[in-house]
């Protein structure tokens, strides 16, 4: 199976990097609004290698690639591989059992903090396993229906300020 179509960004603490920039990759830069680096070629970065948290690979405009890829890193990579995805036509690639739940598990064992005294706020795939988790999950007026049925608030989109607006309201403020 060959994905070559250059649209995969490597996750660094402070920028992602990407073989070339193209409409694809703008989706880290614009929506995500994570400083990117073209480097030409994967062999630039290779020491940097170690650094990397997370993979993405997206194509907007066949989402039926996305999925031929995700089913070949789930028979190949299952048990070696976290496998979500943020944003439609995109498929993310972590260590196994990182995820949104498993760092806000960590975040309440740190701050000693009851877990169902948490409130999340999601609207993709990868927010479904914190939602569930969490004490009071809300899910964004532009979140996929999975993840609105999941909540126990559906709130207003983005661009409404949605959050702002349910916190304001929420407590009052």
């Amino acid at each position: 199976m060959v994905f070559h179509e250059n649209h995969l960004g490597f996750f660094a603490p402070e920028i992602v990097y990407v073989e070339k920039e193209n409409h694809n990759t703008d989706h880290i830069s614009v929506e995500l609004k994570e400083p990117i680096k073209a480097i030409g070629h994967w062999q630039a970065v290779s020491n940097r290698f170690s650094q990397i948290c997370k993979a993405i690979w997206i194509n907007r405009e066949d989402f039926s690639k996305v999925d031929q890829l995700t089913a070949y890193l789930r028979k190949m990579y299952d048990e070696k591989v976290s496998l979500s995805t943020g944003a439609p036509g995109s498929i993310e690639v972590m260590p196994v059992g990182v995820s949104k739940q498993s760092g806000l598990m960590k975040l309440v064992e740190y701050l000693q903090i009851p877990i169902e005294s948490v409130m999340v706020f999601g609207d993709q795939i990868n927010d479904l396993a914190m939602m569930e988790a969490a004490g009071l999950s809300i899910a964004m007026g532009n979140a996929i229906d999975q993840v609105k049925e999941a909540a126990d608030y559906v709130i207003g989109t983005n661009n409404e300020e949605g959050v702002a607006q349910f916190l304001i309201d929420f407590f009052s403020l």
